[in-house]
């Protein structure tokens, strides 16, 4: 298990955590760090006894990476019927949310598990496609206003 190195994200964010409705009751829990992405964002690991699933903390340092962008995506996504983390919590202003935890099963490794990854890879091209052509619907909406 990876060790947390506590710096004054993760003290905000464990006071965040406490005061949230979602884990008002679930004290005391556990935090483990998972990954990051190719950005600012760290995500850690919640547990607790008290919920039958584990929940992701994503920390998105609002000056080097204000969550704006992503819950706009987020909305684009669930528009588009596209699977993705439900959010249970968010505090913009500090950067932190509680979403959904998806598990550790990467694409990759299931392409990798799968003997023909054929269905797995047209529907993850399929994905893409449909957020291609809802980009593409959105900068020619925003083109014929100007």
């Amino acid at each position: 298990m990876t060790e947390i190195k506590y710096d004054s994200r993760i003290t905000e964010a464990k006071k965040w955590l406490e005061s949230s409705s979602i884990l008002k009751d679930s004290i005391p829990y556990e935090i483990t760090p998972i990954s990051s992405d190719a950005s600012f964002r760290r995500y850690f690991r919640i547990t607790t006894s008290r919920l039958d699933h584990t929940l992701i903390l994503m920390d998105s340092p609002p000056e080097k990476e204000p969550l704006q962008k992503f819950l706009s995506r987020a909305e684009i996504f669930d528009e588009l019927k596209i699977t993705i983390p439900k959010i249970y919590s968010r505090n913009s202003l500090m950067g932190f949310l509680i979403i959904e935890d998806f598990g550790d099963t990467t694409l990759l490794k299931k392409i990798s598990e799968n003997k023909d990854p054929t269905t797995l890879l047209i529907s993850a091209i399929d994905i893409l496609l449909k957020i291609e052509d809802e980009y593409k619907k959105k900068r020619n909406t925003i083109r014929s206003k100007s």
